[in-house]
């Protein structure tokens, strides 16, 4: 295998793999609750699995561009670690951009250190594919070897699937947004909403359009007082965000309790 051909193969394996994880990563809760408006967050759905299928083929063509494998496999972690550090200042804001740069430099090698096998996947992958001979594997064994790297890859993505406890709360809340929507069709006071709905400003005025959910694991960010929820309780706060900007929350306690209900911010 030539300096050329191990290149290619290391970008080409850097971005199947990137292509099953960001596959996997973006349509999995979506085929686990089917029927529930899921929120995709910027750049979209589309968007995320591209950036994943690049991704994924630049680490693979760094692990892959020098001789040496370690070496490659290094610059190819700290080139992954590098843009996480770039993403994740991007997105902070102005007054929390020192504390978030701090705590990127204190975690940029841990970082590389979970890019790395991305890296070294990929080249292994590429040269069980174009040098079998060297290895006790048959032809078709290595290259089944390869594509079992990939199809991992999609199962890590699959990790991105919500827990039980946040699926349940999400079925809940559409179910309860669509009784509420439905009792505000048909009955003659809004007084026949679903208790949690009540205590939700303005939903009788603006609850109407399309809508999408959002899972939020900071529980506080609902602006009401909750009962004390033991260590052992795992809350959900589920966003509902309306095409019109209505924006309201519940906090799903996972034992059936009632859930609660606010009104948020209005989105842009």
């Amino acid at each position: 295998m030539n300096s050329l051909q191990r290149r290619i193969s290391g970008l080409v394996f850097g971005s199947l793999m990137g292509l099953s994880y960001g596959l996997a990563s973006q349509v999995i809760n979506q085929v686990i609750l089917p029927g529930v408006p899921l929120y995709q967050p910027p750049p979209g759905r589309f968007a995320a699995i591209l950036l994943a299928t690049l991704g994924g083929g630049l680490l693979g063509l760094l692990a892959c561009w020098p001789q040496e494998a370690i070496t490659g496999v290094i610059n190819s972690g700290l080139a992954g670690a590098l843009v996480a550090t770039l993403q994740g200042l991007e997105r902070s804001g102005t007054a929390e951009f020192a504390n978030r740069l701090i705590v990127m430099v204190i975690t940029f090698l841990p970082r590389a250190l979970l890019f790395i096998p991305i890296g070294g996947f990929a080249r292994w992958a590429g040269s069980l594919w174009l040098e079998p001979s060297s290895r006790t594997l048959t032809k078709w064994q290595s290259r089944g070897a390869s594509a079992a790297i990939v199809v991992g890859a999609g199962v890590l993505g699959m990790l991105n699937m919500y827990s039980g406890e946040v699926r349940q709360a999400l079925t809940s809340m559409n179910i309860l947004i669509q009784s509420g929507m439905d009792t505000l069709q048909t009955a003659s006071s809004p007084q026949a909403l679903p208790a949690p709905l009540l205590e939700v400003e303005d939903f009788v005025k603006k609850a109407n359009g399309a809508y999408v959910l959002d899972w939020n694991p900071d529980t506080d960010q609902l602006p009401a007082a909750r009962p004390p929820a033991s260590y052992m309780d795992r809350v959900a706060l589920i966003e509902a965000r309306f095409e019109t900007g209505f924006h309201f929350g519940c906090v799903f306690y996972p034992r059936g309790s009632t859930p609660i209900c606010r009104a948020m911010p209005a989105l842009p």
